[in-house]
């Protein structure tokens, strides 16, 4: 590879990496996220990378541990730093809702002590554009529990935040049924 060539390849990928931070405003100027991150368990997820938030929040929400939670709520509840006040005051009455797993499948579950392992895939489906301040996704849950067969289910979700130097927070979700 020539100079030429390993300089553009450089030059176009810092660019293509640091093109998802950096917003430009209206008056051309740019704005960077200046958020510094979560505190634990969410201190690895970079605040400023919205569909890194919008995944460890889904795993959050859907990650049930019915031996040590009453109920989905409880998970609701334990992912509340990475979700807008607003998606965890809806969570308080509804995240037992919010998937496919009924309180009749929790109850056998904690009763057996029942493993559950979640995992979200970000599909390649169509999304509105971005903004600055919105990012939706298209996502793929997947729930395994110890001794039945993995439920996946697809869920539509939200990141948004309050301008470009701040970072972003879960605060929209619907599961289709």
């Amino acid at each position: 590879m020539n100079r030429t060539m390993l300089f553009a390849t450089i030059a176009l990928s810092a660019v293509y990496l640091t093109g998802c931070a950096a917003q430009s405003t209206s008056d051309g100027s740019e704005q960077h996220c200046r958020e510094t991150g979560f505190a634990a368990p969410f201190n690895a997820v970079d605040p400023c990378d919205g569909e890194a938030v919008l995944t460890t929040a889904l795993v959050a929400v859907f990650g049930y541990r019915p031996v040590e939670q009453a109920d989905q709520r409880d998970t609701a509840a334990a992912a509340q730093p990475l979700l807008t006040a607003r998606l965890a005051e809806q969570a308080e009455t509804s995240a037992v809702t919010w998937g496919p797993v009924t309180a009749t499948v929790w109850q056998r579950w904690r009763e057996e002590r029942t493993s559950v392992h979640t995992h979200v895939r970000v599909s390649h489906d169509d999304h509105p554009p971005d903004t600055a301040t919105t990012l939706a996704r298209v996502a793929v849950v997947e729930l395994d529990a110890t001794g039945a067969a993995p439920t996946t289910f697809p869920v539509y979700a939200t990141v948004s935040r309050p301008g470009p130097a701040t970072g972003w927070l879960l605060s929209g979700l619907r599961v289709l049924s």
